[in-house]
């Protein structure tokens, strides 16, 4: 939770300096509560609903860990990062650039110590429920049922194993663009084909990139300091009393 707060602070601080911006057009905001597009948010009301009796004693660990943290963020050569983070990374964690389209030193790909914590989903489509989703997201695709051997093959995959590329019918998309259109929840996948139905079984959640929040619960529960977690999923990093320069 400590990490957690310290990745949060960052992440905010870096858009009210301006070194980040708010794209999902709130007026005058620069941070807004969707998650695609900045961080989540719940009400009081809302995690009193979700955690009934247990209210007084989860919001006590957050403000705890906000207070014992007050001020710190994330730096690499003096500056705010970009403090992504995701849910579980499965074994190591995503390049920047393979997500993002753009390359950034303290955001590659690290281990992840999630071990049988990691995240694990399995996604099934009948053939021709999977072809009416593809082939109207790709209308290159062409996709016929039944399939044929090829239909859906993966080309190649990223050093942290994440798909890259995947063949589907006549065409070629992204790993990203397969989890969009699907619903999967990571872009580390593998596909099977069966009689009348398409498996995806998937590792991790989210896009992989930055801190993974199950990663940071294993190494904190192993005895790791919070510094020691950022330090470990942000490369090349320091930590620092927040300071904002005007935007």
């Amino acid at each position: 939770l400590m990490a957690q707060a310290v990745a949060a602070r960052t992440f905010a601080a870096l858009h009210m300096e301006g070194g980040a911006k708010c794209t999902h057009g709130c007026s005058g905001s620069v941070v807004c509560d969707d998650p695609a597009c900045c961080q989540a948010y719940k009400t009081d009301a809302e995690l009193h609903a979700a955690w009934g009796s247990a209210y007084e004693a989860n919001i006590k660990k957050i403000r705890d860990a906000v207070n014992a943290t007050r001020g710190m963020v994330v730096l690499f050569e003096g500056r705010l990062i970009s403090a992504l983070y995701h849910a579980s990374a499965g074994e190591a964690t995503e390049n920047c650039e393979a997500v993002f389209a753009m390359a950034l030193p303290y955001l590659v790909s690290v281990e992840s110590l999630e071990g049988e914590s990691q995240a694990v989903s399995l996604r099934e489509f009948t053939q021709d429920e999977l072809a009416q989703k593809l082939n109207a997201e790709f209308p290159d695709a062409h996709l016929v049922t039944p399939f044929k051997e090829g239909d859906i093959c993966v080309w190649g995959r990223t050093d942290s194993g994440r798909v890259q590329l995947v063949q589907i019918g006549e065409t070629v998309i992204t790993g990203q663009q397969m989890r969009t259109a699907l619903g999967l929840a990571s872009t580390e996948f593998t596909v099977e084909l069966a009689e009348n139905a398409v498996r995806f079984t998937c590792i991790g959640y989210g896009h992989g990139v930055g801190m993974s929040q199950y990663g940071a619960n294993s190494m904190a529960k192993q005895g790791s300091t919070y510094e020691e977690i950022l330090l470990h999923y942000y490369t090349g990093t320091s930590l620092a009393a927040l300071t904002l320069s005007p935007a």
